[in-house]
């Protein structure tokens, strides 16, 4: 009978438990920043409000990078959107995304607001399946937008403005 002796356990500390993250340049920012992969369906379980798209995709009826040439309305819509903001709080390593303004402008971070929708979007693609599969979406979406122009919102149409009827 031999005896062994155990090293006694540690807990891990807590940079061990940081993932390292990749710098991506994101396509409709045009920007550079530090993503690290999440468990994106722990992510979607997380509030069990799946959006309809994405139940799509996690069947397999879809791909990741279909997701945006699907139409959604309405609370289906906006639970995405809600999606899209948790995964970029979870992928963001660098910088990352706070909650305030005056934490932007202390440089603590940005807000998810101030990462385009479509960039967000890819962010799927990215969790799933690396820098490759977000390089892959990219250029879809590239190919897709032609020569289509996104248009921003505005609040400063004037009130007698009336759309064509």
């Amino acid at each position: 009978m031999t005896n062994k002796t155990h090293k006694p356990l540690e807990i891990t500390p807590i940079s061990a438990w940081v993932e390292e993250y990749e710098i991506v340049h994101l396509p409709y920012a045009q920007k550079n920043v530090g993503l690290r992969k999440v468990d994106v369906m722990d992510i979607l379980m997380g509030d069990g409000q799946i959006p309809n798209v994405l139940l799509s995709m996690i069947q397999g009826d879809i791909t990741p990078t279909q997701t945006q040439n699907v139409q959604m309305e309405g609370d289906d819509f906006k639970r995405f959107r809600e999606l899209l903001d948790k995964l970029a709080r979870a992928c963001f390593a660098n910088p990352p995304i706070v909650d305030t303004m005056e934490e932007v402008q202390e440089g603590k971070g940005i807000l998810s607001s101030m990462i385009p929708f479509n960039d967000k979007s890819l962010l799927i693609a990215y969790c799933m399946g690396g820098r490759a599969q977000f390089e892959n979406a990219t250029k879809f979406l590239e190919q897709q937008e032609g020569s289509v122009v996104a248009v921003q919102p505005s609040d400063n149409i004037p009130s007698e403005s009336e759309p064509d009827s």
